[in-house]
């Protein structure tokens, strides 16, 4: 997690070519990075991890809606979660243009979409833990600048603004990109509620 006035700092500095490369920031980010425990990792078609994250995000978020941001009550429903997957790739079919057909699920596939979903919720839990009154936003929507149009982060808590990367690596400059550019964004709009930007690998 970063402030945003210490990032204007960092820009600052780059605007006078004295700032570290984008690879040694994202290794540094990724070198002080907080972790759930012993990360697991599931092979899964490539094709299909898009799907599976989202289907995991929209689980996550309906069992918060549920029962708040608490760990304790985690459940695993399987009953919905064939039909979860099928909108969730249709979702990203329509974000991307591309018309894929969607494939069945694997055990495996169902595993990691539980894994995910449930780190989602601990990660709520814990950054709701020391705030009774703790404010949060699945999808919060941007509204857009100039040529660029609304778009949809994923979770806003109090005053920091969070990106999910599902990676079997290290977070990578694309991911700080696309995070600083929806802080932009909301800066632009005179909307001025983020003081932090943080990136998350459930």
């Amino acid at each position: 997690m970063i402030t945003l006035s210490r990032f204007c700092t960092l820009n600052s500095a780059a605007l006078n070519n004295m700032l570290p490369r984008t690879q040694d920031v994202i290794r540094y980010i990724n070198n002080n990075s907080i972790s759930f425990g012993p990360r697991k990792y599931f092979e899964i078609d490539l094709l299909k991890r898009p799907g599976l994250s989202e289907a995991a995000f929209r689980y996550a978020k309906s069992h918060v809606e549920l029962h708040g941001p608490n760990i304790r009550e985690w459940i695993e429903d399987d009953s919905h979660l064939d039909r979860l997957y099928d909108d969730s790739v249709q979702y990203i079919n329509s974000l991307s243009g591309r018309k894929s057909s969607v494939q069945k699920m694997t055990p495996v596939d169902r595993k990691s979409v539980w894994y995910e979903s449930k780190n989602i919720v601990e990660f709520l839990d814990i950054q709701c833990s020391s705030n009774d009154e703790c404010e949060y936003l699945f999808r919060p929507l941007l509204p857009g600048c100039g040529v660029v149009g609304p778009s949809e982060a994923d979770i806003e808590i109090g005053l920091t603004l969070w990106e999910l990367k599902s990676l079997s690596h290290g977070f990578t400059s694309y991911a700080l990109r696309q995070l600083v550019c929806y802080a932009t964004l909301n800066h632009m709009s005179n909307n001025n509620s983020y003081t932090h930007i943080g990136l998350c690998n459930p």
